[in-house]
């Protein structure tokens, strides 16, 4: 196994700890957060709403695992489907459209070395420029879909606490907060 693997699965199973230690204190959050919703008043519809939103905020924390890799799931198909150019096939993409230029299909499986000893200097030149960007590249993705990782790993470590704040109306926005930041380290990858 790979030592970053072998990082990450301890560490999710840290967050997981985590996790599960908050879940006693988000309950009391929800409990708490009663006697703040009728200090207005009490009321058969913002009762009602209190509770649909309480079942809501229950279900999301026990669910965001799940969210979270569905979200990571639909972010990465959508950019699988949307055709964006991918790292690893630009020095590719760029010999196959050399060999379609140039007649010649045979140069599709030269390496660069053998382009400059062809006679294609400045082609075999361009071709080792686009693949040390691609490489350079994927070492940056891998890099930050790494962090992204650790990221969404801590983000659920905290959700039974952050998911709780949005049934206190004074702190809503930090529930938000919350949500959105998730949202957002999972779309990391289209940025």
């Amino acid at each position: 196994m790979h030592p970053l693997d072998t990082f990450l699965a301890e560490f999710t199973r840290s967050c997981a700890k985590l996790y599960n230690a908050f879940i006693p204190w988000s309950l009391v959050i929800l409990v708490l957060a009663f006697p703040v919703e009728f200090a207005r008043g009490i009321e058969l519809r913002r009762l009602l709403m209190f509770l649909a939103k309480l079942f809501i905020i229950i279900l999301l924390t026990a669910k965001s695992n799940e969210l979270i890799n569905s979200g990571q799931l639909v972010v990465d198909r959508f950019i699988d489907s949307t055709g964006l150019v991918r790292p690893e096939a630009i020095a590719q993409t760029y010999k196959d459209r050399l060999a379609a230029t140039l007649g010649e299909p045979e140069i599709k499986d030269k390496s660069a070395l053998r382009l400059m000893l062809s006679g294609h200097f400045l082609d075999a030149l361009l071709y080792g420029f686009l693949w040390a960007i691609a490489y350079l590249a994927l070492f940056i993705i891998t890099l930050i879909t790494f962090a992204q990782k650790v990221a969404l790993a801590l983000a659920w470590g905290g959700t039974p606490i952050l998911f709780a704040l949005l049934a206190l109306e004074p702190l809503v926005h930090l529930g938000w907060a919350h949500v959105m930041r998730i949202v957002a380290i999972c779309c990391w990858p289209i940025g």
